[in-house]
């Protein structure tokens, strides 16, 4: 049966975003979708389904389309949820986005979705609801794959809608959608919005071997990649928000957030105080800081710049992750990032391929001696269609199978053949215990000589979660909390763990009814 059998002859949806929940921060460019939704003239709501009810949502909203956005790992979760659904409501019209669907197309053969989108999804989206609601086929709606097969292809490649190339031209996010939804607000401690992200920009000029960047880059060849908001939209979209969320502290998530002209950051430097005032977190890269960049976002009100090392290894950073910047450059960076008065925190993977477990303590050992405080250490997940996947299959380090990637980067254990479970268990606990070993050097030796080599535990993860409260409030956001609230967080921290280690088949007890 075609899409276009089912009869939707209406000239406005009714369109249900789906998410599985909301952690701290709404997912941005669902945001985004449902914001050009909106515009369009279509009806949109949202159900969280760790919060909601999903079949009540879905009887008192009557929608005609149903979306997800989803990353590979989560996508399983979606797919189960889309197959209830489909038995109950199989008339309604059902797609996913995101970069499990973009980098892993054959997902729609796998399920009982109708269609996928590929890419960007702003422009596709809308042109698929006007289609929908005309009763008419989707055959010429570029980046949306159906199941009939009806998608124009060029060289058995679906055609994609081009890059937005001004990003000005987007309505704002949609905030509302998930702010005004009691569902995610009960996630707040005292009922008002701490933080929220926003993103300035979008591509990425660097070509790093697990980012899917790269990836992406190639599906829009002769394309401009890396393409920006002004400074007048960004700060009209900030105080707009302030004005009406009243939010403390703002995560932007552009992939670099200084790839702009001194002009630009001189006049968000001077702006951004008066018209926003609210602290901020960005992230960069070590070999491209600059003092006076440094300079110009203290001045601005960023507190924390998150940069990745990924491996002190100068030669896996360079041939396997594509990221070919030496040790002292790195400590350059943290130099200036120092002397400006920002803090760092610092990514690194644990269990990259060739790497060894001595490689994995290196990097606790070289975040300590660059005076590197704050860090994180997941261990890598091969994602689809990145080099370093292609790489780790071509060595049988990984079978290929992606169904196995869980939803959650963290408190997993390495998915590579080459590390045995002996080595396995000990990247779980630099994993969990490196971070508080940054924190108190004078640890260093009990833990890395000795405790990484027991058996992860629960004890492990409760300290973990306590240090992570504890360094996030003080040395990132930067705001006292009461004891509820501390409270609050412990809990709902020791929650979240249990789900990402499979404490609960798919976490929230609601959640897990909709699925039995």
């Amino acid at each position: 049966e075609k899409v276009y059998d089912k009869g939707y002859k209406k000239d406005l949806m009714n369109v249900l975003f789906i998410t599985k929940d909301v952690d701290f921060i709404a997912p941005i460019g669902l945001m985004y979708v449902a914001a050009v939704t909106k515009k369009a003239g279509h009806k949109t709501d949202l159900c969280v389904l760790d919060k909601e009810d999903l079949f009540a949502k879905i009887e008192s909203f009557n929608p005609d389309v149903i979306a997800y956005s989803s990353t590979t790992g989560e996508h399983m979760y979606y797919l189960e949820i889309n197959k209830l659904i489909k038995v109950k409501y199989n008339k309604i019209f059902t797609i996913m986005g995101g970069s499990h669907p973009t980098f892993f197309p054959e997902v729609l053969k796998e399920s009982s979705l109708d269609a996928i989108c590929i890419g960007e999804g702003e422009v596709a989206f809308v042109k698929m609801l006007d289609r929908l609601s005309q009763g008419k086929d989707l055959t010429n709606v570029k980046s949306i794959v159906t199941r009939s097969g009806d998608t124009k292809r060029i060289n058995g490649k679906p055609v994609l809608e081009p890059l937005i190339q001004k990003l000005d031209e987007l309505p704002f996010p949609d905030r509302d959608i998930f702010y005004e939804n009691k569902a995610v607000m009960s996630e707040s401690v005292d009922g008002t919005i701490k933080i929220m992200n926003f993103v300035t920009s979008r591509g990425c000029p660097y070509n790093c071997s697990y980012c899917f960047n790269h990836a992406l880059k190639n599906m829009y060849p002769g394309e401009k990649f890396v393409r920006k908001h002004s400074i007048d939209n960004v700060l009209k979209q900030l105080s707009d928000a302030k004005r009406k969320f009243n939010f403390q502290f703002i995560r932007f998530n552009d992939d670099i957030f200084v790839m702009r002209r001194r002009d630009e950051l001189e006049e968000l430097a001077e702006r951004y105080p008066k018209e926003v005032g609210v602290p901020f977190y960005i992230h960069c890269r070590f070999d491209i800081i600059k003092p006076i960049t440094a300079k110009l976002l203290k001045k601005a009100g960023c507190v924390i710049i998150q940069m990745s090392i990924e491996s002190p290894n100068e030669k896996l950073r360079k041939h396997i992750l594509h990221r070919p910047m030496d040790n002292a450059k790195i400590k350059e960076g943290v130099d200036i990032c120092h002397n400006a008065g920002l803090n760092v925190l610092a990514y690194s993977m644990l269990g990259l391929p060739t790497s060894s477990i001595q490689d994995d303590i290196d990097v606790v050992d070289f975040c300590i001696n660059n005076r590197i405080k704050l860090a994180q250490f997941p261990i890598f997940a091969p994602y689809p269609k990145t080099e370093i996947t292609d790489y780790a299959i071509k060595k049988g380090y990984f079978d290929g199978d992606f169904s196995s990637i869980e939803m959650y980067l963290d408190a997993k254990k390495s998915k590579l053949s080459q590390f045995s479970e002996k080595e396995k268990n000990i990247q779980l606990n630099i994993q969990v215990l490196g971070p508080i070993v940054l924190r108190y050097p004078w640890l260093r030796n009990i833990v890395l000589n000795r405790l990484i080599y027991w058996t992860p535990n629960k004890i492990f993860e409760r300290i973990s979660i306590l240090n992570k409260l504890i360094t996030y409030q003080t040395e990132v956001y930067k705001r006292k909390y009461s004891i509820k609230e501390r409270m609050i967080l412990f809990l709902r921290g020791l929650g979240r763990e249990k789900t990402k280690r499979g404490g609960e088949e798919f976490g929230h007890k609601k959640t897990k009814n909709v699925l039995t």
